[in-house]
């Protein structure tokens, strides 16, 4: 059996997939690799690119469907893979140098349920941005869920291409991504991390960065906001923090991925505002989960004039930060 599928999903990614392709066809692992791309109905070039960038690798497969977002591509590959481990590579990111030789080294020698790993960023202009001194190793007495989500220092850890899975264990748990949905990487994580603590299955931790996240590139969903995405995001929150209530560290997480959007409340028209804040009246009273003064004293917000004004307040001061950066 092959040891390792990585997933690529793709959506108008022309300018990008050949490095994602190269990245990993550059490495000689032979057999133990299988690639399986995921074309979620692209309008430009990514196709004929990707095909041309894989060219006689023997373990690739295209296949190709309606757009159904990054969620239903990842599921489409998930449902043709072979491998006994899944890894999920964005077709717009890269794997750094020696990364599935370090992963497969670590998959033989522990054989985790689940791998989850560091990563760098990446800027047009810029190129790599090289990581923080940090101390990375796995904290004491805390759950994997709690470590990773609250304690462990770098940002993302709500994306899916951190992990890699056993098939198995993907399949057996329902571990499937909700399509058409923006943060599906958030709830299909929460599931992930939760199924590993219910089950007590292993979780091991590559130290070395081995993923190339290209950060802030024009036209991703990840750096566009809407009304769709932050309903979307409200809706997860209500749903998953009431499994954390007496664990604060992993609500403070939570509550800070929906705090993080207030912000943008006051852009929007005075329609898509009374729909954002009807999302944020089902998520707001759960802010005393985090054990917070700061977020208990917003939970209490009910009114929409109130929300209003913080919403004006907040995006100022990220105005205001961002001038003070350029001085």
């Amino acid at each position: 059996m092959t040891k390792l599928s990585v997933i690529i999903p793709m959506y108008n990614v022309g300018r990008y997939v050949r490095r994602a392709a190269e990245s990993v066809v550059s490495e000689q692992v032979g057999d133990w690799l299988e690639v399986i791309a995921v074309d979620d109905g692209s309008t430009d070039d990514t196709i004929s690119i990707c095909e041309k960038s894989f060219g006689n690798f023997s373990n690739f497969r295209l296949i190709k469907q309606p757009n159904t977002g990054p969620g239903g591509a990842r599921n489409t590959g998930i449902a043709a893979a072979t491998g006994e481990y899944i890894m999920f590579l964005d077709g717009d990111d890269f794997l750094l140098p020696n990364a599935l030789q370090n992963i497969l080294a670590l998959l033989e020698k522990e054989n985790p349920t689940v791998l989850f790993g560091r990563y760098l960023r990446w800027m047009d202009g810029e190129g790599i941005i090289p990581a923080k001194q940090a101390d990375f190793q796995p904290a004491k007495n805390l759950t994997i869920t709690e470590y990773i989500l609250g304690v462990f220092p770098e940002p993302s850890w709500n994306s899916a291409w951190r992990y890699v899975c056993k098939r198995d264990f993907i399949l057996e748990n329902g571990l499937f991504f909700a399509p058409t949905m923006y943060c599906e990487d958030m709830k299909w994580v929460l599931e992930l991390l939760g199924k590993l603590e219910e089950t007590a299955r292993k979780l091991a931790f590559l130290p070395e960065p081995f993923y190339a996240y290209n950060y802030r590139r024009t036209g991703s969903i990840m750096n566009s906001t809407s009304p769709k995405r932050i309903l979307d995001l409200t809706t997860i929150i209500a749903e998953m923090l009431p499994k954390y209530r007496e664990r604060p560290i992993v609500c403070r997480e939570l509550i800070w991925q929906v705090f993080y959007y207030i912000n943008e409340y006051c852009t929007f028209t005075k329609n898509e505002r009374r729909l954002i804040f009807a999302g944020y009246l089902r998520v707001l009273p759960m802010f005393e989960m985090s054990g917070s003064w700061f977020y208990r004293c917003i939970g209490k917000i009910q009114w929409r004039w109130m929300f209003y004004w913080l919403s004006v307040g907040l995006f100022a001061g990220k105005i205001l930060r961002r001038k003070i950066k350029r001085i």
